[in-house]
């Protein structure tokens, strides 16, 4: 998630939060590991799907179906060593 989220820096992650009616960074298993990326959901998909994306550009967004997804939490606050 560089430059937004860098390696080192501290994350809160409210696990109350796991409804991705509204787009925002979660912490989710996507079926292959544990990430941290911008969730969408894909409207009129069948079967619902959800778009993971990155901050960095080096990194494509991509799709996987919803239920494949685990939501562990929204990321809620951060912070790094100045």
């Amino acid at each position: 998630m560089e430059p937004l989220l860098r390696s080192g820096d501290t994350v809160l992650v409210d696990l109350r939060k796991r409804n991705v009616a509204m787009e925002g960074i979660f912490v989710l298993f996507d079926g292959d590991g544990v990430v941290c990326k911008w969730v969408q959901r894909v409207h009129g998909s069948d079967p619902a799907m959800l778009r993971l994306a990155s901050e960095n550009s080096r990194f494509p967004p991509y799709e996987v179906e919803a239920e494949r997804c685990r939501m562990l939490g929204r990321v809620v606050w951060f912070s790094r060593r100045i």
